[in-house]
Parts: structure tokens; sequence; C-alpha cells
């Protein structure tokens, strides 16, 4: 614990077997360990809500631009295969980015 209080510059940290993850905290799995990092008094929970809820609803109009690409019969029919790829890659990324997002947007409740 020394160590990493030094390595990690914080002044308390705790561990244990089957720890609840604290309420508004971010969390990382480093190999076998889960680590927590509780985030009230460190950051303003309520603007951070607010640029997450945000930042969701920008990905999922940007998400919906790009599905309706994709069921667009003449789109299909008339793009590029590398154009269509392409446009599966970015919907696969931007679903990835909305589901982090809302992960840690629940994080924070």
């Amino acid at each position: 614990m020394a160590y990493f209080r030094k390595l990690a510059k914080v002044c308390a940290i705790s561990g244990g077997v089957g720890i609840d993850k604290p309420k508004a905290a971010i969390a990382a799995v480093v190999r076998n360990i889960e680590v927590f990092l509780p985030l009230s008094g460190l950051i303003d929970l309520d603007s951070e809500r607010q640029r997450l809820g945000k930042q969701i609803e920008k990905l999922e109009k940007e998400l919906g631009s790009i599905n309706s690409k994709l069921n667009n019969s003449n789109f299909i029919a008339n793009a590029k295969e590398e154009v269509i790829a392409k446009e599966k890659e970015k919907f696969a990324e931007v679903n990835t980015k909305l589901c982090l997002t809302k992960d840690l947007l629940a994080d924070l409740q």
C-alpha cells in the first residue's frame, strides 16, 4: 500500500477482497485487480453528468444518421463496397463509444 500511495500520490488508500464499488467512482481492471477511484470532491459531478448526457445525445444522433444510411436501399445499391464497409466500421465505433459513455454516466449516478 505504501508503494501505491507514493506512486499514485494519494493520501488514503484501502484494499481488500469483495469490496463494493463506491458510488460516483470510476473503475479499471488491471490484471486481476479492480481499482476504484471515487470522484466525489475531485470533480463537479453534476457538470460531468451534463457533459456526458450531451455527449450521449450527440453520439445517438450520429448513430441514427449512420444507421439511416445503412438501412437506405438506394445507398446500399449505389455506394461502393469500401464506402459501405467504412460506414459499418463507423457504426461499430460510434456504438462502442456510446456504450462506454453510457457506462461512465451510470458510474456517476
